[in-house]
Parts: structure tokens; C-alpha cells; sequence
């Protein structure tokens, strides 16, 4: 799995260790500036769910897992209030993340309801990445299982249809093109969360669907990976919906940076059934 990584690694490494340590005065500071109105602070005595996110920048882009608990903060009809954590890493693997000394005191027994595996983005890639992404994402579902939490696997969206990873010759005969790449993600997907009894929170499927649906609105950040505003918030939702809550309607949080006929664009998206 080395081979995934980047030659700035130990400063990625660095910088997510500091991420970590800055992690709860971050949370405060979005507190307070997400300041509940009088009728969501009446919600209180609703039912807490607790859901962790392991994973690499796709979830701390745009301060991604934080937005569905804001979506729930600002859903009256939302059955839960919901707190979220997270264990990341730059460009990190799962199998880095398991093998964190860290692990111990983050995933602590009974502390989380869902915990939220999110895969590196190209680990469909080859057969050799697919076997050590399996490999690892069975441990986490073990782990997880004494831990008393739900373990759920995240499908990546594939990389943005004109990447120039398609061109490159390590890749070309597996990835293809990004419909096969998706195709080849959400069919591994599927299969290794059936098998270790995981959910799936299908975000790819819904990348897809907007893409086709949608293409006036740009999910992909300059990188043809990582996430834009719109594409974090399409993510949010789609957990949000798998987890929280299947009615999206009355969700009142959406970043102050976007537009009104935007966020109901991608409301409208995320509600949509989409064939998984």
C-alpha cells in the first residue's frame, strides 16, 4: 500500500497528527457559530446518535462530516441529534488509520453508534489494492463489532471524467474511464459490505446521478478528486439520508457560500431513488 502515498507523506503525517490535537477546539469554534435556534434547543431530549468517520481529506474537505450534524441541528423533523469524530489522515489508507496507535483511544467500547469506513480513492484500482483494502476493511469490521459500534463502508465517487489518471498506462486497462471506475467501485463495494455485514452509504451512485442530472454543478475540486463545496454537501446529505433521516426536505443548514436554488438542487438530488 505504500505505493499510494505521496513523497510528502511525513508531512501530511505531521499535519494530520496536529488536525487531530485541534480537532475539539475547531468543533467549539463551529458551535458557536451554529448557535441552535429556540425550537432546536427544545429538541434536546431527542435520542443521541453517535457516528465516526475513518478516512482521509474527502471527509475534512469543506469540513464535510461536520455538516451532518449541522443538518440535523437545523432539521426540526430530524428523530435524533446527532454528534460526530473523526480518525483521518492525508491521503491515508484504512490500513494506516488501523494500525494508528490512536485507534485504542478513539474507538473506546460503546462510545460510537456508526462508524463511517472511507477507502483511498483509488483502491479499485488494481487487484492487488482491492485484496489489502478487503483485508482491511474486514479487521475494522471486526474491531468495530467488539467495540459495539455499526461498522458502514463508503463508496468513493470515481475521479472526475477527465483525470489524467484514465490516460496513465499503470491504470488503463482496469480504470478505463470514470463510468467503469464507478462501476468497478460500487460492484467491490457492494460485495465487501454484504460480506462483512456492513451498510453502504451509496455517495458514488448519487455523483453519478447529479452528473447525469445535473452537470451545471460542479462537484469536483481542481484535482478532478476532492470535493467542491457542492460536492461535500451532496456527500452530507447522502449520509444524512442513509443514517438519519430519509425525508431531506426540512433541512435548513447549508454552507453560508451557497446559494439558495443550489442547495435545493442538490436537496433534490440526494431525495431522488437511485438505483444501488
Amino acid at each position: 500500500m505504500r505505493h499510494y502515498l505521496t513523497k510528502s507523506h511525513n508531512l501530511h503525517k505531521m499535519f494530520a497528527i496536529l488536525c487531530l490535537m485541534a480537532l475539539p477546539l475547531f468543533i467549539n469554534g463551529c458551535k458557536e457559530k451554529q448557535q441552535p435556534s429556540e425550537e432546536q434547543a427544545q429538541q434536546d431530549n431527542r435520542p443521541l446518535m453517535r457516528i465516526a468517520f475513518v478516512g482521509n481529506e474527502y471527509l475534512t474537505t469543506n469540513n464535510m462530516f461536520y455538516m451532518v450534524q449541522l443538518m440535523a441541528q437545523s432539521d426540526p423533523s430530524s428523530h435524533f441529534k446527532v454528534e460526530v469524530g473523526i480518525h483521518f489522515m492525508p491521503e491515508g489508507t484504512l490500513v494506516h488509520l488501523l494500525k494508528n496507535p490512536s485507534v485504542k483511544t478513539f474507538f473506546p467500547p460503546n462510545k460510537w453508534d456508526y462508524v463511517i469506513l472511507q477507502p483511498h480513492h483509488m483502491w479499485a484500482a488494481s487487484e492487488g489494492h482491492v485484496y489489502i483494502t478487503q483485508k482491511s476493511i474486514s479487521a475494522w469490521s471486526r474491531l468495530l463489532t467488539d467495540m459495539g459500534s455499526q461498522s458502514i463502508l463508503f463508496m468513493n465517487w470515481p475521479l472526475e471524467r477527465r483525470n489524467s489518471t484514465y490516460s496513465d498506462l499503470k491504470y488503463m486497462s482496469t480504470l478505463k474511464n470514470y463510468r467503469n471506475m464507478h462501476r468497478m467501485i460500487r460492484g467491490y463495494s457492494k460485495s465487501i459490505s454484504k460480506k462483512n455485514g456492513m451498510l453502504l452509504v451509496p455517495v458514488g451512485d448519487y455523483w453519478m446521478h447529479a452528473m447525469d442530472t445535473a452537470p451545471d454543478i460542479n462537484l469536483y475540486g481542481a484535482n478532478g478528486s476532492i470535493p467542491t463545496m457542492e460536492g461535500s454537501y451532496l456527500t452530507a446529505l447522502i449520509i444524512y439520508k442513509t443514517l438519519v433521516d430519509n425525508t431531506l426536505n426540512d433541512i435548513v443548514y447549508s454552507p453560508p457560500e451557497m446559494s439558495e436554488e443550489t442547495k435545493k438542487a442538490l436537496i433534490a438530488i440526494a431525495s431522488a431513488k437511485v438505483k444501488n
